[in-house]
């Protein structure tokens, strides 16, 4: 969302001077390229008492509404510090520990420019 405000605000000359102020982002395991835990999410909205949400479909793994974003936020991100962190350990789900599917990786949290 953070990505999405920054090319909507660039766009609107009421938020130039908010924008200029900006000088750096950083990710707390952002998935860039979206998730597998979207299919999860909307599942479990499913069978809860709260209704699927359009948007749930915009975060599945190489969505192509995220990677329009990528694409849009390309021309900013030159002028930005960028920073990413990411987990680097298995996360303990129960008695798993799951590696991929629930750990961000350097390649899920890497834009490619």
């Amino acid at each position: 969302m953070l990505v999405q405000a920054y090319i909507l605000g660039a766009a609107d000359a009421e938020f130039k001077d908010l924008l200029q102020s900006v000088s750096s982002i950083v990710f707390l395991a952002t998935p860039h390229r979206g998730s597998g835990l979207a299919d999860i999410l909307s599942k479990l909205l499913s069978v809860s008492l709260h209704s699927h949400k359009d948007y749930v479909g915009d975060l599945v793994r190489n969505s192509p509404r995220i990677s329009d974003i990528n694409e849009q936020f390309r021309v900013y991100a030159g002028k930005l510090q960028i920073v990413s962190f990411f987990e680097t350990q298995p996360t303990p789900v129960g008695l798993k520990k799951i590696v991929g599917a629930y750990v961000l990786t350097l390649t899920s949290v890497r834009y490619s420019y």
